[in-house]
């Protein structure tokens, strides 16, 4: 099972079959809330459309690594901090940013939408959580393990499974 996972070309890499597989669920999510959007005449859709558009975005091109690079080197920060690499944390600090601000022009939409708008975002609320679960805290988990136990590779590849492949599950 390991080995298979760990095949060059179905490895969870930059430009593997999982990350374009990913990057195809987010852009059919992102045409699908389009397509709903229109159809059901309700604008407050778009802050759905704008999020996942965010997701497909920052997956391909890496925007919160690059910000938290940046952050790291513009406040000329120690190598690591806490056991962890500090532009991996940098990361950290600008994801979470964008998903309080994300959070923040949702809870305006819901407030504001129809009782349907908010049933879908309190099922969307809820995926987006066990997403954020996966490519969050476990990504955190498995760098803090990568960093400090490089020995346990064997917890590391499962971790890079938990994460990689939660996200493509729960964005299934």
């Amino acid at each position: 099972f390991i080995e298979s996972y760990s095949s060059p070309r179905f490895a969870f890499k930059e430009g593997r079959y999982g990350e374009m597989f990913g990057y195809f669920q987010e852009g059919f999510i992102v045409l699908l809330l389009g397509l709903l959007a229109v159809r059901a005449r309700q604008p407050w859709y778009f802050v759905w459309v704008s999020y996942f558009l965010y997701f497909l975005l920052d997956d391909s091109l890496g925007i919160h690594e690059r910000a938290g690079r940046l952050l790291y080197k513009g406040l000329d920060l120690p190598r690591s901090m806490f056991e962890m690499p500090t532009r991996d944390l940098g990361q950290l600090v600008v994801f979470t940013f964008l998903g309080l601000l994300f959070l923040a022009v949702v809870g305006a939409a819901y407030y504001f939408g129809d009782r349907t708008f908010k049933e879908v975002s309190r099922n969307l609320l809820i995926m987006l959580a066990v997403l954020i679960f996966c490519s969050v805290v476990v990504d955190v988990i498995h760098v803090y393990v990568n960093v400090n136990a490089h020995e346990a590779q064997l917890l590391i590849d499962l971790l890079a499974l938990l994460e990689e492949g939660g996200e493509l599950v729960i964005v299934s």
